[in-house]
């Protein structure tokens, strides 16, 4: 009896949690994530389809990422996913461009994703401000931007006086 009870427990819990899970795994082979982090969100044309779970380092240095897709999404085998610029502050996302294969990704598949080329308008942008900051940022300009602050701060203390 009692051994009854424990597997209906067991079979109960493995039924459930099968149920409970709508996502499958797909693994991303890169050899740079170019600042993608875990919980990086999939979208293909704006729509959310999945997130990053996992990033590995391979022993050759390359990266293994584990994404969590909605298992009702069908990926053609030729689709490409890329890496690209969210936003503004450096937030990466995977890009995924549907193919037109008639054969479709499976759970536990592994791509090849692409790689990201900074071509883009928001691209330049940011490396632009990250030259500005670096600039901003090196010996002279420190030095010049502490002499400013004191002689600031000795003006306000005159006025106070």
């Amino acid at each position: 009896m009692k051994h009854t009870i424990y597997f209906l427990i067991i079979a109960l819990t493995v039924i459930l949690s099968s149920c409970a899970n709508n996502n499958r795994a797909l693994f991303m082979k890169l050899e740079s994530i170019d600042g993608l982090g875990e919980k990086g969100i999939m979208y293909i044309n704006g729509y959310i389809i999945g997130n990053v779970d996992n990033i590995k380092i391979t022993a050759k240095g390359n990266f293994l990422i584990k994404l969590n897709l909605v298992d009702s999404i069908k990926l053609p085998i030729d689709t490409r996913f890329e890496i690209k610029q969210q936003d503004i502050f450096g937030t990466k996302r995977i890009e995924v461009v549907l193919g037109t294969d008639t054969q479709f990704l499976s759970n536990g598949d592994t791509i090849i994703g692409i790689t990201p080329i900074k071509n883009s308008k928001l691209d330049k942008f940011i490396d632009s401000i990250e030259n500005t900051f670096e600039k901003a940022l090196e010996n002279n300009s420190q030095d010049s931007l502490l002499i400013e602050l004191r002689r600031l701060n000795e003006n306000l203390e005159k006025l106070n006086q």
